[in-house]
């Protein structure tokens, strides 16, 4: 019965500060322009004032940076990027490579990206045992304005006091007398054997 109700701490809430520039950063590694295209990226805008509170399983998504594809023709490109969070201490580095074609013409222009990051999914174990999740957008894009914005989400997937039970001090004190009850009766019942 006592050990029926131990209680254990549950999970706290992890409260996230996206960084701006200059830690978080986006930038074209090197752009291969097989015809007159031309890609640039740029972090999104306020990226700097995100801040949000997630539960256990709880996930939020945010803009991360914009590709844009101007000219026309295919262009082939690599991306370093980089997240990073004040609160609590996550630094996000992606690296990937992509394919962009654009296309303008009378009703204006049309972008077709496929972009693929070689890690897209990154998992972090902070100090209180919650597991956090990050995964960046991944696989082919299509935009019809030649801008795409590059989404990373964030879960938080829990497990904050994952370890041993903490129990709360009633119940230690509860059980622990216990204890010395159960000792006191086998003495007891020991003495009088003898």
């Amino acid at each position: 019965m006592v050990f029926g109700m131990l209680g254990s701490a549950s999970a706290t809430p992890v409260i996230f500060d996206v960084d701006g520039s200059p830690d978080s950063e986006v930038a074209i590694k090197e752009i291969d322009p097989q015809d007159s295209a031309s890609f640039s990226v740029a972090l999104a805008e306020g990226l700097a004032d995100v801040n949000f509170t997630l539960d256990d399983n709880q996930s939020e998504t945010i803009d991360f940076f914009t590709l844009t594809a101007t000219g026309t023709g295919v262009s082939f490109f690599d991306i370093d990027a980089n997240l990073n969070f004040d609160s609590p201490e996550l630094n996000v580095n992606g690296d990937g490579n992509g394919l962009s074609l654009v296309s303008t013409n009378f009703f204006g222009s049309f972008s077709a990206t496929g972009f693929f990051w070689e890690e897209a999914v990154q998992e972090f174990i902070l100090t209180d045992g919650n597991i956090i999740k990050i995964a960046l957008d991944d696989g082919f894009q299509l935009s019809c304005t030649a801008v795409t914005t590059v989404h990373a989400t964030i879960t938080n997937l829990g497990g904050g006091g994952a370890g041993a039970p903490v129990p709360e001090p009633s119940t230690t004190i509860l059980m622990g007398l216990g204890l010395l009850g159960l000792v006191g009766y086998g003495r007891k019942k020991l003495i009088k054997k003898s």
